[in-house]
């Protein structure tokens, strides 16, 4: 029966004996109801479109620090600069409603104390500072967590590393919302800087995160402009120039040979022997660059202490498929390259610490983890080229 009948075909015992006719029995036709038109679906205009996409009229994916069209056709992608929009309320920073406990608090009191990362160099006091911020900003003080959970197992008896882990995952989740905003205050820029630097530092006292280090590096180099400005930044010592400034301030006066000059060439020549198995010019240019570094060491130029910088870039620089193939477990002579790197990189950073820093500084036992798990992983035929690193080490 149509449902538009059901009222109109009811029929009424004062009626029953009076409508015996067939048709009396039929439902009576419905009445016709216009329907209201569907409204149109409109196109939400947006005006934070890139130029070039613009200038093409095609609709902008709006991501950074390169939108999808752009990234595309290989396009600079440049934004218009846009007065910010984002709220105030701390509500509006939180990214989950973790609950957090008294082992969290040791934590929190351990990345303080002893743990927070050791760049930017003489950055106490911004990490102090980054700390405040962290009770709005959740991946932040998940990343402090992890830091200070992680660092905790290595000095003392207990094992934290469930606990250290929990926090590094919201962590990450929590820094992928945080980027994914269309725009982003200073804060917010300083709140992601921070979180990717604890997870970086966090990744040095993992025995299995070699490469998960070096991909949290390349996140660190490859935020956009338009997520922090360095120069309006908190982390704002953490640039180039003014890390190069502050190290040689540091340095004057130092010795900065970090070996013999004996063990210097040793390495030299360990490592070029590296050149000829290169399969990239990604690898071959760590390759010299390493050569550079070790040659200006020997001579106790402080030019080479930080050398290294250009390299840590490199992984931001890469795309994605050199950076893939770069870190590849099964890509041998990138594998032994890394091992090499991060070793070298270690022994300067060694020179420049204080005893006090080196006391809690458990970052070389697990760098000679993951010295030892590539040598381990390589075919016979590559073995002979870690010999060097393992003995060093």
């Amino acid at each position: 029966m149509d449902p538009f009948s059901v009222s109109s075909s009811v029929v009424s015992s004062d009626n029953t004996s009076s409508n015996n006719s067939p048709s009396a029995l039929l439902p009576a036709e419905p009445a016709r109801i216009k329907r209201k038109p569907i409204p149109r679906k409109g196109h939400k205009k947006s005006r934070k479109g890139c130029f070039a996409c613009k200038k093409r009229k095609v609709k902008c994916t709006e991501q950074l620090p390169q939108c999808t069209q752009c990234e595309r056709l290989d396009l600079d992608c440049e934004y218009p600069v846009m007065r910010n929009i984002m709220p105030a309320p701390t509500n509006a920073l939180r990214t989950t409603s973790t609950s957090f406990n008294i082992d969290d608090m040791r934590f929190f009191s351990h990345f303080l104390l002893t743990a927070y990362p050791s760049l930017p160099l003489n950055g106490d006091q911004i990490w102090m500072d980054a700390a405040q911020m962290a009770h709005s900003y959740e991946p932040l003080l998940h990343a402090m967590l992890a830091l200070g959970a992680a660092h905790l197992t290595l000095c003392t008896a207990s094992n934290y590393s469930s606990q250290a882990l929990s926090h590094r995952i919201n962590a990450i989740q929590g820094i992928n919302k945080l980027l994914s905003r269309p725009s982003f205050t200073i804060n917010d820029g300083d709140a992601a800087m921070g979180t990717l630097l604890a997870l970086v530092f966090q990744s040095t006292l993992m025995p299995e995160g070699m490469l998960d280090f070096a991909a949290m590096v390349r996140g660190c180099k490859s935020l956009a402009p338009g997520v922090v400005d360095i120069q309006k930044s908190s982390f704002r010592s953490f640039t180039r120039d003014e890390h190069i400034a502050t190290f040689t301030e540091m340095m004057t006066g130092a010795c900065v040979s970090i070996h013999t000059h004996t063990k210097s060439e040793s390495l030299i020549a360990s490592i070029r022997a590296l050149a000829p198995l290169c399969k990239s010019v990604v690898e071959l240019d760590y390759v010299a660059s390493m050569q550079k570094v070790l040659q200006l060491c020997s001579e106790n130029s402080i030019t080479g202490m930080h050398n290294p910088l250009p390299l840590y870039s490199r992984f931001g620089q890469m795309s994605n498929e050199e950076f893939v193939s770069f870190t590849d477990p099964k890509n041998c002579v990138a594998q032994i390259i890394l091992a090499n790197f991060f070793l070298i990189d270690h022994c300067i950073g060694e020179a420049i610490s204080s005893d006090a820093e080196q006391a809690v500084n458990f970052r070389k036992h697990v760098l000679l983890i993951w010295i030892e798990q590539v040598a381990a992983s390589l075919p016979p035929e590559y073995k002979p080229y870690m010999e060097w690193t393992l003995d060093f080490s």
